[in-house]
């Protein structure tokens, strides 16, 4: 029992050491909204409406040229045919790097047009352009990233790809402004800093591979790599597709400054949603690995710890963005505050998947990638419609809750699978009362917000932030104390 004991004693530490590297990643990750504000009040709400239409179609051209090989890094190397031969990365740099030239030429010669009138913006075809130059290295970071985390090297993934890229990408797009570049500058920066970031990326696989070992040349694909991926790659494809559905919709359904307003609420809201994102790659490579020794008391160790470091820095953000929601968008400029009601159902909607959506990583980890890639196909038919019903009738709200609802719908099939895989409950009894605590939390700060609070009332709305955040504290402490005590006896 010691060995098990002592794996599940390091997991738990991984898993904090991950949580700290998150936190960290967020004293870089604030710079970026900051930032952005100066951009979007120089580049106005349209010009942020065409980027962010396309900046998803070209992360959707990264997705598809990366052929799900990244993620599919996260289950294969923590497993032992692996780490016998250690071949498949290199293999799958050079599929990813072929891909990218014939995507990149088609993307040149005549792929931007037709995409551009297809979104409802014909002016956004010299931008598909010039962003799709970006497509290699963010598909390389992406996968080196990816590699690194398996190999448990977090900081690429979360201090540089989620944090460096974005406040990169704005302080060019400053600079350019203000060389002369105001119609294009928001896009050439987008581009430049990808390849900015792509040298740091590797500067880290360098070192990790100097130390670990470099991985291993091999004429032909590992069969099991490659029959995991391909459901992998549909399940990116159609997950870059649910990630920006609704700015597609919206795209076609209203007009680009409507589009900007609600990518501003989306980019806010994405704070949250990004401590899962985080955590989840390393957990998938936790989950693999203990999948493959049939350990599922470590799996079910591993799963609660996740879930609890990802509720614990989850809520204080949460509550911080519902009670400042009005003066966090009026940083955009003064029609962004239109958005304050959708930014509160993203932020609802990715407090929810911070909760179910781990299961993923359960099921990819369990080599399920086929039930993984099922399960996309459904969460991008049931937002699809809810988007194209509710956007006309709620606006920018509409698209918003689409998203909540369709994620909260595939997250219970998730959870449900999972508990099948295992025949167990992955949430331990702290799990769920912390879950219990945080909910009830949100509920408080949503109703005081718009229930209690005068709009306006800043230091009110200061003072209930800090109630919630110490009434947070003391029912932790009390949920806390009953599970120490019984351990102990």
């Amino acid at each position: 029992m010691t060995q098990p004991t002592d794996t599940i004693a390091q997991d738990k530490r991984y898993v904090r050491k991950a949580a700290l590297t998150s936190v960290v990643g967020y004293g870089v990750k604030v710079a970026s909204p900051l930032l952005f504000f100066v951009v979007v009040r120089f580049y106005g709400a349209e010009r942020l409406g065409i980027f962010a239409i396309a900046q998803a179609i070209t992360l959707l051209g990264v997705r598809i040229t990366l052929m799900g090989l990244h993620r599919s890094m996260l289950w294969w190397i923590p497993r032992p045919e692996y780490q016998e031969k250690r071949q498949g990365p290199v293999g799958s740099m050079l599929i990813i790097a072929a891909f990218n030239l014939i995507y990149l030429s088609l993307m040149l010669s005549l792929g931007a047009k037709p995409i551009a009138a297809f979104s409802g913006i014909p002016e956004a075809e010299d931008t598909l352009r010039i962003m799709a130059v970006a497509t290699m290295p963010l598909a390389f970071i992406e996968f080196l990233c990816c590699t690194l985390t398996a190999h448990r090297q977090l900081i690429p993934q979360i201090i540089v790809n989620e944090g460096l890229i974005p406040i990169i990408h704005a302080g060019l797009a400053i600079l350019f402004f203000f060389t002369g570049a105001q119609s294009q500058g928001l896009f050439i920066a987008f581009a430049a800093s990808a390849y900015i970031n792509l040298l740091i990326v590797l500067g880290f696989a360098v070192h990790t591979f100097q130390r670990q070992g470099w991985p291993r040349w091999q004429r032909r694909m590992p069969t099991e790599l490659l029959r995991y991926t391909w459901p992998q790659w549909v399940s990116e494809m159609n997950y870059i597709l649910i990630s920006r559905l609704d700015v597609y919709a919206l795209g076609q359904l209203t007009d680009p400054a409507t589009t900007g307003i609600y990518a501003a609420a989306l980019r806010v809201a994405n704070v949250i949603r990004s401590v899962r994102q985080s955590l989840s790659p390393m957990a998938l490579a936790i989950f693999s690995e203990s999948h493959a020794s049939q350990d599922t008391e470590r799996m079910r160790s591993v799963f609660s710890e996740t879930v609890a470091t990802v509720l614990f820095i989850q809520a204080p953000v949460f509550l911080f963005i519902i009670n400042f929601s009005p003066w966090i968008l009026k940083l955009f400029g003064p029609e962004f505050e239109r958005g304050v009601w959708s930014l509160t159902l993203l932020s609802w909607a990715w407090m929810i998947n911070g909760i179910a959506g781990l299961n993923d990583a359960v099921i990819m980890g369990a080599s399920r990638s086929f039930l993984g890639m099922l399960n996309n196909l459904a969460t991008l038919a049931i937002q699809a419609l809810l988007l194209w019903v509710l956007i006309p009738w709620l606006g920018i709200e509409g698209a918003a809750l689409a998203v909540g609802a369709s994620f909260a719908a595939v997250g219970i099939m998730q959870l449900v699978q999972a508990r099948r895989l295992y025949a167990t409950n992955l949430y331990s009894r702290q799990a769920i009362g912390l879950i219990g605590l945080v909910f009830s939390l949100q509920l408080l700060s949503t109703v005081a917000r718009f229930k209690l609070i005068p709009p306006d009332a800043l230091e009110m709305t200061a003072l209930a932030f800090i109630a919630e955040i110490s009434l947070g504290a003391l029912l932790w402490r009390w949920i806390r104390n009953p599970s120490q005590q019984s351990h102990h006896a």
